[in-house]
């Protein structure tokens, strides 16, 4: 709590300056006919300590002149990647899978501590 105040001083020049040790990372994945049933494998661009904190949504794209609701999840969540999948809410309001004629683009944003 309250106010930090660094001088030039305090700030080495050399390099050994603190790093904030969490990486945020982001990335938008769209949806195709085999990730409807299987998932899409996504990688981190670069690798964290341990799996990050993931957060994901979907946004219809194509949706056949009705209204989906779609919801984003993922599986497999792993310090280097983990597999995107998008699901509907049928009108009985079970959860099932996208066919291929709905394209759904997820969002995803992962913040964990960064291996380098």
């Amino acid at each position: 709590e309250g106010e930090v105040r660094l001088t030039q001083s305090l700030i080495p020049s050399d390099g050994t300056a603190y790093q904030m040790p969490y990486y945020i990372q982001s990335g938008t994945v769209t949806t195709t006919s085999t990730m409807h049933t299987t998932g899409l494998a996504v990688s981190f661009k670069r690798a964290y300590k341990t799996p990050p904190l993931l957060f994901i949504t979907a946004k219809e794209l194509i949706i056949n002149s009705n209204y989906l609701n779609v919801i984003a999840n993922y599986r497999d969540l792993t310090a280097t990647g983990f597999v995107a999948m998008a699901r509907l809410f049928n009108g009985s309001g079970s959860l099932t899978a996208l066919n291929s004629n709905n394209v759904t683009q997820i969002n995803w944003f992962a913040i964990g501590q960064s291996e380098v």
